[in-house]
């Protein structure tokens, strides 16, 4: 049998055993919550009169984040005239399964999430040791389920370091679903809009990083004998003629595709001419080493 309801010096407030029980009433039903001791009941009450009355309490009583990332993953549309690709859609599920919903706890309720919180995740992005922690439990648990052996131990000083856009790539799903929650009235800020993101110095091995071209396919980038061109340069083909040509010289110049189509350069350099907004000399390099592209 429950315990009896006594009366306190604070109307709405009742003690039962040790602890300090209150009820409001949302959308005509009554609901009751429990807390420690009588402080923090009179906090929590005037909290849910205050969300009653701003029409936010459903949200910040009963969603967790893991349950708005799931839906949310799967009903949004996007904001752009585009809208929201399914390709980009399961490529932002896939960066909430690894790393949003394997850091924050299945408890944690959507309105506990603070900037703090999203700080101290992507501080944990930038970890290389638990980043290699993360990878080592998938691969146990990959294997486990297809029934393979599991793999070795990670060495001690294993480490996996994200790049800073692999960073900014894990947070932006977070991000774009937290400020949907605010514009649904379900937060009243996006606890990620202010987070500082790292700058540090470019990572060099980081498998979540796109390359526009494999390692063995670069190593045969030649350069023409007394070719004293910068280390980053690269040439376009001569003409583009096709799809390839154009995201070849695309991924090499950083020239939009619809611009390399428009590209007309010349084996001279005196007569190199482009119609981009390329400057002169680069136009005359890409004619200098037109031919020592390797397809």
């Amino acid at each position: 049998m429950a315990a009896p309801l006594v009366k306190t010096r604070t109307p709405g407030i009742y003690k039962r055993g040790s602890r300090y029980t209150f009820s409001y009433r949302v959308a005509g039903k009554q609901r009751w919550e429990s807390c420690r001791t009588l402080e923090d009941a009179r906090r929590a009450k005037s909290a849910r009169q205050t969300d009653i009355g701003r029409g936010e309490f459903e949200a910040r009583s009963r969603v967790t984040l893991h349950e708005f990332l799931c839906d949310w993953i799967s009903r949004y549309q996007g904001t752009g005239r585009r809208g929201y690709r399914e390709e980009t859609r399961d490529e932002d599920r896939r960066l909430l399964e690894r790393h949003a919903l394997r850091y924050f706890s299945p408890k944690m309720k959507l309105t506990e999430l603070t900037p703090s919180g999203v700080a101290e995740f992507v501080g944990w992005l930038c970890d290389g040791r638990e980043q290699v922690k993360l990878g080592h439990r998938i691969a146990v648990e990959r294997a486990r389920s297809a029934g393979e052996r599991d793999p070795e131990p990670l060495a001690e000083d294993a480490r996996r370091d994200l790049s800073d856009s692999s960073v900014r790539n894990a947070l932006k799903p977070l991000r774009t679903a937290l400020a949907t929650a605010r514009r649904e009235g379900l937060i009243r800020s996006n606890p990620g809009v202010d987070v500082a993101l790292p700058h540090r110095d470019e990572i060099e091995n980081d498998e979540d990083r796109p390359r526009p071209f494999s390692s063995d396919r670069s190593s045969r980038r030649g350069r023409r004998k007394g070719d004293h061109r910068d280390d980053g340069a690269r040439c376009l083909p001569r003409q583009p003629q096709t799809s390839a040509d154009v995201r070849i010289g695309s991924a090499a110049t950083g020239v939009r595709r619809s611009e390399c189509w428009r590209w007309r350069v010349a084996t001279s350099c005196s007569t190199a001419t482009s119609r981009t907004s390329r400057s002169a000399s680069e136009c005359a390099v890409v004619a200098a080493l037109d031919s020592s592209w390797d397809r």
